[in-house]
């Protein structure tokens, strides 16, 4: 519950040249305190659904954790606590591994509603659901978030994503920008979702400059979806999938993909070539396609 003020945060830190690690976790309740460079992880396995930052605090700050092993999420971040900021924290091996329905746990899971949330510059790995969660279903909200310069690889590892954004409220005016997603040969699927098939209409979206090994996954964007930049590499599967409506009035170029499949492209169930992708819905005109996996991914 500590809490400071936006002009004079409270900063918790580990003491000069120590490692302070938490075994166990926090909920942050308080105002605009910075948590920054220490550990928190759970060594007592038995328990399901532990949280390692389980905060609603409004204008706390995350800077430079370790954030790993629990067997829920690895943070939190609710609607309750707007202008949050996630950055530069190193989020691995949350989740519960278990084979019931129980079995689940991201890297972020964060939900907003007024203000804003910038989730920057962290590093996530191995979380058993999604790297990112931004979602919510029912009356939850999903605004104004920016995904800036993450790395997320190999999440998922029982039913998940890299990245997905999206559920049952829509997203407005969200970014993401400049992140990257890996996924193993052998593992090889959905890696970065923008949107979700609840029905919702998306609004004012924007995905530019991201690099993306697995699918690109895009959901209920009716109209204001730019996706531009962005290096999609699948090379023996689908670069885009759309699965519920077609983008109208979106600007969707400059891209770059890799693929070595006649019809990498899907909309609604159907698979389209590179050039009847660009005639049917006058996209990407400016972009590339190659069979070739590019030198900086080998």
């Amino acid at each position: 519950t500590l809490s400071g003020t936006a002009s004079a945060p409270i900063i918790v830190r580990a003491y000069p040249g120590e490692r302070a690690t938490v075994n166990g976790d926090i909920s942050v309740d308080g105002n605009y305190t910075w948590y920054w460079g220490f550990e928190i992880t759970n060594t007592n396995t038995a328990a399901q659904n532990v949280m390692g930052i389980n905060s609603h605090c409004p204008g706390c700050r995350f800077i430079n954790m370790v954030v790993h092993d629990h067997s829920g999420d690895g943070f939190g971040l609710w609607s309750e606590g707007p202008n949050q900021v996630a950055y530069g924290n190193i989020v691995y091996n949350n989740g519960f591994h278990g084979s019931t329905s129980t079995s689940y746990g991201h890297g972020i899971y964060a939900q907003n509603n007024t203000g804003s949330k910038l989730l920057q510059d962290n590093i996530l790995f191995n979380q058993f659901g999604y790297g990112i969660h931004i979602y919510g279903s029912g009356n939850a909200f999903l605004n104004n978030f920016t995904v800036d310069g993450n790395v997320s690889f190999n999440s998922g590892v029982g039913d998940g994503m890299n990245y997905t954004f999206g559920g049952g409220s829509p997203l407005v005016n969200f970014v993401a920008n400049g992140n990257m997603a890996y996924y193993n040969p052998s593992k090889m699927g959905n890696s970065f979702r923008v949107g979700y098939n609840f029905g919702t209409t998306n609004q004012n979206g924007t995905a530019t400059n991201n690099y993306i090994v697995g699918t690109a996954f895009v959901s209920q964007w009716t109209a204001g979806l730019t996706f531009t930049g962005n290096t999609i590499i699948n090379p023996n599967g689908t670069v885009v999938l759309l699965d519920q409506d077609v983008p109208t009035g979106s600007n969707w170029d400059n891209n770059r993909y890799t693929t070595s499949i006649s019809s990498p492209f899907s909309a609604l169930g159907v698979g389209y070539g590179f050039s009847q992708w660009q005639s049917k819905f006058g996209w990407d005109a400016h972009s590339t396609l190659s069979a070739a996996t590019p030198r900086e991914h080998i």
